[in-house]
């Protein structure tokens, strides 16, 4: 028996996989990419150094690159963690679900600050964003559009450009940024702004039908 036990560790490593590592594995790479973010929001990518990365994570430069082992890879999985972190705006059914996503998402942007603002000051994030933006205009328009019947067309975009804007990362960032305002706060307020309009808007349609 101790014979086959020796031949069978000279044969190769053992390998298994432990939950606990598995968990410390992604731990580590959520801090490496967090720290990433944060760093190409504050100094792009001009200054971007790998060193201030690691101590920025609390792991080392070689750490960093056994996880990413080239700038494309990082780039790569920063991509993919912004999303994953910040995710889009839930699709409505109708109008009169906007205020309670817009105050959901302003908590849940708050909780994922760091993510959130650098897909708004980062060149990376703003290419990310980028490509659903004419999605998101379209989106506004259906969901608003029983409320925008009969409306000149010039003006329905423009309405719609309203609400697409306060149910937007943009200004979740501005309370925060420029008025020093959480998420919960932001969040109720935006969603009685959109509430508000809503309202008026309603009422403007019913004295003109």
């Amino acid at each position: 028996m101790a014979t086959a036990k020796s031949t069978t560790r000279r044969r190769g490593k053992r390998t298994y996989s432990s939950p606990l590592r598995q968990q410390q594995s992604e731990e580590t790479q959520a801090r490496i990419l967090e720290a990433v973010a944060a760093q190409v929001a504050e100094q792009g990518f001009q200054d971007f150094s790998v060193e201030r990365v690691a101590a920025r994570a609390g792991v080392s430069a070689p750490t960093v690159y056994k996880y990413f082992p080239t700038r494309d890879a990082m780039l790569d999985a920063v991509i993919l963690w912004m999303r994953s972190r910040v995710g889009a705006l839930p699709t409505p059914s109708g109008p009169d679900d906007l205020p309670a996503i817009v105050e959901k998402t302003c908590v849940t942007l708050d909780q994922h600050a760091t993510a959130a603002e650098a897909l708004i000051l980062t060149q990376l994030g703003r290419q990310v964003r980028g490509r659903g933006a004419s999605g998101r205009q379209q989106q506004m328009l259906e969901v608003l559009r029983e409320e925008l019947t009969g409306l000149p067309d010039e003006e329905a975009r423009a309405i719609a450009g309203v609400f697409k804007h306060l149910c937007s990362l943009e200004a979740w960032f501005l309370m925060r940024t420029a008025f020093d305002v959480g998420g919960e706060q932001a969040g109720r307020t935006i969603a009685w702004a959109v509430k508000t309009l809503l309202d008026d808007l309603r009422r403007r349609k019913g004295r003109h039908a």
